[in-house]
């Protein structure tokens, strides 16, 4: 009976740990996605790429790679 109680207690705590993760999981993601159409919008609107890294605080590099799956996502 004890046995029952402590692997269910151990069950439900994995559970817990499980969520919070997904949800951390979710929120780093959803930034990602923000921030990666805030720079599309800013590359459709010609800005230097420079300008556009120092407002999102992300390299250069980065901004070039969302550029590049902007070009490939338009063939």
């Amino acid at each position: 009976m004890k046995e029952r109680i402590i692997l269910q207690e151990m069950k439900e705590e994995g559970r817990q740990e499980g969520r919070q993760e997904g949800r951390q999981k979710g929120r780093r993601e959803g930034r990602q996605k923000e921030k990666n159409s805030i720079i599309r919008e800013m590359l459709n609107r010609n800005m230097p790429l420079k300008d556009i890294a120092d407002i999102c605080r992300c390299s250069v590099k980065y901004v070039k790679k969302v550029e590049s799956r902007m070009a490939a996502a338009d063939k």
